[in-house]
């Protein structure tokens, strides 16, 4: 092999053979000296960096936890929204002769919305002179619409489980409760459904329908006669309530037999202050 050696200031041209003990001391040289980033084929692995980024302060940690805090409120919102079954309820046709009216008299598909207001005035006031026959006729399709109606929400209804209507309608209260909290008015009425199982009367609450169903309560305020009941129940002697303990006692088991049997699940336990019906 023939190598360049440097001699002094001079570089001299030796032929040495591949066993020459030289030689290979110059490879195993060259192999382990450093690696240089200029070379052509060759990588220089970077030092590491320390990152020069400030820790967050307090009031940007207080800032992460609010944005966090935000955004479990949203996904728990819409969540919640999703189990309400806000959507996929058939959308209702008008029920009452001015509604019919107002809706066959409103604005046809592609035409400009009404945002002045003047078509509805003069739609109110052409409803006003309509003859006798054009009324009987809108409460014809009106009647007609109702009963449409009443029927496709109930197929839509019955298209869900009890149990999934129970929990819309729980999911719809604390929808209710959220927007009251944030200044919002927001209606999110109950899904009626007739297969829901009924909650049991307490004590009182079967005292207080047996005093309005006796007719004694005629004529006074739901105040007075509220207290005058109240006012009753305290006076009454234990063999007198303890009728109503029984009522309340069959009443609650009817409630967990049904409960079980429609929704599926273990019907939530009774603590003792539901027994007591002081009010």
């Amino acid at each position: 092999m023939t190598i360049l050696i440097p001699v002094g200031r001079l570089w001299s041209v030796k032929v040495l053979p591949r066993s020459s003990p030289l030689l290979t001391r110059l490879l195993s040289t060259n192999s382990n000296r450093r690696v240089s980033a200029s070379e052509p084929g060759r990588t220089v692995s970077a030092r590491p960096q320390c990152s020069s980024a400030a820790p967050p302060t307090l009031f940007q940690q207080k800032e992460l936890s609010e944005g966090a805090k935000k955004r479990k409120e949203a996904a728990e919102r819409t969540e919640l929204k999703k189990q309400a079954l806000l959507s996929g309820a058939p959308k209702a046709l008008p029920d009452n002769a001015w509604r019919v009216f107002f809706v066959e008299r409103g604005p046809k598909k592609g035409e400009a919305l009404d945002k002045s207001g003047s078509r509805t005035k003069a739609t109110a006031l052409e409803y006003r002179t309509i003859s006798a026959e054009e009324r009987e006729r809108l409460n014809h399709t009106a009647n007609e619409n109702k009963g449409q109606n009443e029927a496709a929400y109930k197929e839509w209804v019955q298209s869900h489980t009890p149990l999934q209507i129970k929990q819309a309608n729980h999911a719809r209260d604390l929808l209710r409760q959220d927007g009251k909290k944030n200044g919002k008015k927001a209606s999110y009425p109950h899904i009626k459904d007739e297969r829901l199982v009924k909650l049991p009367h307490n004590q009182f609450s079967l005292f207080l329908k047996d005093r309005f169903e006796s007719g004694d309560l005629k004529g006074l305020s739901i105040a007075e006669a509220g207290r005058a009941v109240a006012r009753e129940w305290k006076d009454l002697s234990p063999a007198e309530k303890r009728a109503y303990n029984e009522r309340f006692a069959a009443d609650r088991s009817r409630y967990q037999e049904e409960y079980k049997t429609v929704y599926g699940i273990d019907p939530p336990s009774f603590n003792s202050s539901s027994a007591s019906a002081s009010p």
